[in-house]
Formats: C-alpha cells, sequence, structure tokens
C-alpha cells in the first residue's frame, strides 16, 4: 500500500479546524493519483513537510536559489526518465518530498477565494505530479499538468482550480 508519511514542523496545521479530517484524506489522494494517472502498481512512499512560511523560504533559497516563500516545493528522489524504464514489483519505491507552507496557502486561499484544504490537496497533487517528472517548464507541460490536475481533484469534489 503506498504511504504518506506526514511530519507537522509548524502547529498552525494542527489548530486549523478540519486539520484531522484533511490528513485522513491524503493517503486517498496519493492512491488515486498515482493509481488514476499512472496506472502503476508499485508501492510508492512519500514524505510531506508541513511548515510555515520562514522555513518554506530557506527551502527554496537553499534548493532553488530562490530567497522568498512559495506555496509547495517537491524534490524528487528520481530523474523523469527513471519512470519510462522503471523497475515493477519492487517492494517500495520512496518518490520523494513534499513540503506545504501553511501562512501562504492561507493568503492563497483567501485570495482566490478557494476553501483552505481545497487549496492545500491542489498544491499536494501538483507536488505528487512533479516527484513524478510532470512539470510545467512551457505552455504544453502546463496545459498537460493542469489538466491532469483537475481530473484528479474532481474525484475529491474540489471544483477546477483554473479560471
Amino acid at each position: 500500500m503506498n504511504r504518506v508519511a506526514i511530519i507537522i514542523e509548524s502547529d498552525l496545521w494542527k489548530e486549523k479546524g478540519d486539520f484531522e479530517s484533511w490528513i485522513s484524506k491524503l493517503q486517498s489522494v496519493f492512491d488515486t493519483t498515482v493509481k488514476e494517472q499512472f496506472n502503476i502498481k508499485n508501492v510508492f512512499l512519500v514524505n510531506l513537510l508541513l511548515t510555515g512560511n520562514n522555513e518554506m523560504q530557506n527551502l527554496n533559497n537553499k534548493f532553488m536559489v530562490k530567497n522568498n516563500t512559495t506555496n509547495v516545493l517537491s524534490f524528487p528522489q528520481f530523474a523523469p526518465e527513471y519512470f519510462l524504464n522503471m523497475p515493477y514489483n519492487c517492494s517500495e519505491i520512496f518518490l520523494g518530498d513534499i513540503a506545504l507552507a501553511y501562512e501562504k496557502i492561507i493568503e492563497e486561499s483567501g485570495s482566490f477565494g478557494i476553501e483552505f484544504f481545497a487549496r492545500c490537496t491542489h498544491l499536494f497533487v501538483h507536488g505528487i505530479l512533479h516527484l513524478f517528472g510532470i512539470g510545467h517548464k512551457n505552455e504544453q507541460e502546463e496545459k498537460h499538468m493542469q489538466e491532469m490536475e483537475i481530473k484528479i481533484l474532481e474525484q475529491f469534489g474540489i471544483k477546477k482550480p483554473y479560471g
């Protein structure tokens, strides 16, 4: 069974209403993203860091050489080419790490008029897709990624996050 390991670095996450309910859905979101989009039979593991703006800015500066905060960061374990010739029936494959910044997502969900945990779910799916090598470096890639996100999010009753 696929697994999401959750690391809560900022207590702000636990204080947000519906936190436990959202946490209980993350495994299903991860499973759906892997199964529906990739039809892969392997077992995957991912770490999800729930942090705040300061730590996210530190991570973004250290690993992306950008000295600002961001909503989500993904740190893939493998290059995208790995999934083209991926070994099947491995016991477990660690995909990588995803980090979400609480304050940044609060700000975005308010300005976009989106429920906080719906935005978090969208960003988690976005991060998973990055771990599988899906990107948005050009218009064609971005459109493909958005279509994948929309298809997954609809299964969880989350409206299309793009205008």
